[in-house]
């Protein structure tokens, strides 16, 4: 069993983040973990590698429904969305600085700092090749990009962790 001289430090916004990572993760039997650095995060079982067990997370689900994993896909432009642009473990797409406005930032408001809100706004709002917003079940966002030919991510998905615990 691990044992520590100084517990974790973490803040509240860190300790939800942690939370919302392990509810997303609820069917891949998460854990809070730690590391040798005293890092602490949530890890899916099958991820866990050299870190240390703290907490069994399990969550149950409250019912058959919704656990089929779809999917998802886009067309942009009247063209489709390349595969492999993480819509692949999206479970939510936006397409619009309404729906942005009305379910994301509610969402991240409860995890995020007012200067992290801004900037989140600014980054998805202030670039018109932003086409949408995906989140995937750990908690993360991603922007999905057109760019000049063939849709594509141009190199990069925007991922922002929100699971890092702060110090």
């Amino acid at each position: 069993m691990y044992t520590s001289v100084e517990p974790a430090k973490l803040s509240a916004n860190a300790l939800r983040r942690l939370a919302e990572k392990a509810d997303g993760l609820r069917d891949k039997h998460p854990f809070l973990v730690v590391d040798d650095n005293d890092i602490v995060d949530v890890a899916a079982e099958t991820d866990i590698k050299g870190r240390h067990k703290l907490l069994d997370l399990t969550t149950l689900n409250d019912g058959p429904g919704l656990n089929s994993k779809p999917i998802l896909g886009m067309t942009v432009d009247g063209k489709p969305y390349p595969e492999g642009t993480e819509l692949d473990v999206a479970d939510a797409i936006f397409t619009s600085q309404s729906a942005v406005e009305k379910f994301v930032f509610p969402y991240y408001t409860r995890v995020r700092t007012p200067a992290e809100l801004a900037k989140m706004a600014e980054d998805m709002f202030g670039h018109e090749e932003n086409v949408a917003i995906i989140h995937n079940p750990t908690t993360v966002y991603g922007i999905l990009k057109r760019v000049p030919g063939p849709l594509s991510l141009d190199g990069e998905f925007e991922a922002v962790s929100f699971s890092g615990p702060r110090r």
